[in-house]
């Protein structure tokens, strides 16, 4: 770069050179300590922006060129000008400084203000995201769980217990309650009576009871379908228990194929009917506990049976599927639409009615809850994943018991759904601490809920499964 000596310029303290002498052939040193008149002092007295005329070697002045502060410590030539230097900034005593611009930043140097910083999120190393494909492992201390596509579950306001009964630790696949009677099944009836805490063990057909029921005037009757296809009924006081395949006709298709019964009693104040779906479509009644059987005409196949005290049935016809529900004068049928409909078109949807109470849940979806008979349906949150469902009324109000399976943690949460508002809490969680193995597909499905069922007489919940009996009660 290009260097004047102060004292070359024209008014300085040693006055002009001669105009064949060449001004930028000479430096000045600077000497801080020397006060004499070439001192430094002087020299930074210079005033910003008077121009200094460069002379060249013809000796004629040419075109004055403006030089800063800047160029006068030396900066580098590189060091360009910058055309918002000069522009006032505008000043808002009541704001402080405002800058309206940031001025573009020289290698090597700071600035207060960096002004917006452009972010390129390709250059970024990829980042794990929590997509919710997998759940949280849920503690018996924290019930609050939340799933992929559903909002949290919240705890209970109100605490409950959870009860083991002394019976046997096997796995347990059916429940029922009715009157002073609670009704657990595995190969065997597990049967509490009267509030008792220890069951009374009957034997059916030592296979596995997939579908039970209980009849009579005592509620002490109980039809059981195995897994074999087979029909039994077995009376509490009874020595052993009776197959009723031979009251089914002879040539109907139950008698040559093994296929899985269900089980239903929709009027439980007529303690002798039940109704029978084998599978095939079709609905089979009983009047006289399984004696004799009819078919019964509906509009549509049979899909499933609701669980509870009302005559509903899951039916499909020219493949829509619908509600057939059983008045005085037959079956009216209603339409299902939106979630209601995707729900019930799934392989194994779970029903349950109760008076005007209809619930319908599929495995991968919420629960989808009606209180009008099926007419119009309102999904309750936080429970997709539902295994068993309980409609019962508790305190003078609706309530709706749902299971819901956690496959990764092998756990169930029971929630309680305040049925006026569709609203669902957790009360309880099933876990499998009993194994020592921490993976689930060595440990089965321990925790996983096969049936719910409400005792009214003790205001009690009670769930079978993997783990065998359970039951859960409120803390007053």
């Amino acid at each position: 770069m290009t260097r004047v000596s102060p004292q070359d310029a024209p008014g300085q303290v040693d006055g002009p050179k001669t105009d064949d002498e060449h001004y930028l052939s000479e430096d000045l040193p600077l000497d801080p300590f020397d006060d004499g008149p070439g001192d430094d002092t002087e020299a930074l007295e210079l005033d910003v922006g008077v121009a200094i005329d460069e002379l060249e070697d013809g000796g004629e002045n040419q075109a004055s060129d403006e030089i800063d502060l800047g160029q006068m410590l030396n900066l580098d030539a590189d060091d360009a000008e910058d055309p918002l230097d000069d522009v006032p900034l505008p000043i808002d005593l009541t704001q402080g400084l405002e800058l309206r611009e940031s001025p573009l930043e020289r290698e090597g140097e700071e600035s207060v203000d960096e002004g917006p910083i452009a972010l390129d999120e390709s250059k970024l190393p990829e980042l794990d995201r929590d997509d919710g494909g997998e759940e949280i492992a849920l503690e018996a201390s924290d019930l609050t769980l939340a799933s992929a596509d559903e909002a949290g579950l919240p705890r209970a306001a109100e605490p409950w217990q959870l009860l083991t009964p002394t019976a046997p630790l096997e796995a347990c696949n059916s429940l029922v309650a009715a009157g002073e009677h609670v009704v657990g099944a595995s190969s065997d009836l597990l049967w509490f009576a009267n509030g008792a805490d220890a069951p009374l063990r009957l034997a059916v057909d030592h296979a596995s009871v997939s579908s039970l029921i209980l009849l009579g005037a005592q509620d002490d009757l109980a039809i059981a379908a195995t897994r074999g296809s087979k029909l039994w009924r077995r009376a509490r006081q009874a020595s052993q228990a009776v197959q009723l395949v031979r009251s089914l006709d002879t040539g109907d298709a139950l008698a040559r194929r093994r296929r899985g019964f269900e089980l239903a009693r929709p009027y439980p104040a007529l303690p002798d009917e039940f109704w029978l779906h084998a599978g095939d479509g079709t609905l089979r009644r009983s009047v006289d506990a399984g004696d004799h059987f009819a078919p019964v005409e509906l509009p549509g196949n049979v899909v499933t049976l609701a669980t509870g005290g009302a005559p509903v049935v899951l039916v499909e016809r020219d493949q829509a599927r619908m509600l057939a529900i059983r008045g005085a004068d037959g079956f009216e049928v209603r339409a299902l639409t939106g979630f209601a409909l995707a729900a019930a078109k799934t392989s194994k949807p779970l029903l349950a009615a109760e008076r005007e109470i209809v619930a319908l849940a599929a495995p991968q979806s919420a629960v989808l809850l009606s209180v009008d008979g099926g007419q119009s349906f309102r999904s309750v949150a936080g429970t997709a994943g539902a295994t068993a469902l309980c409609i019962a009324r508790f305190r003078e109000r609706d309530r709706l018991w749902v299971a819901i399976y956690r496959e990764a943690t092998d756990q169930t949460l029971i929630a309680l759904v305040d049925v006026d508002h569709a609203q669902a809490e957790c009360v309880a969680v099933l876990s499998n601490d009993e194994s020592d193995s921490g993976d689930p597909a060595e440990r089965g499905e321990w925790a996983r809920v096969s049936a719910l069922a409400w005792h009214a007489p003790s205001s009690r919940l009670w769930a079978a499964g993997g783990f065998g009996l359970r039951s859960l009660i409120p803390l007053e």
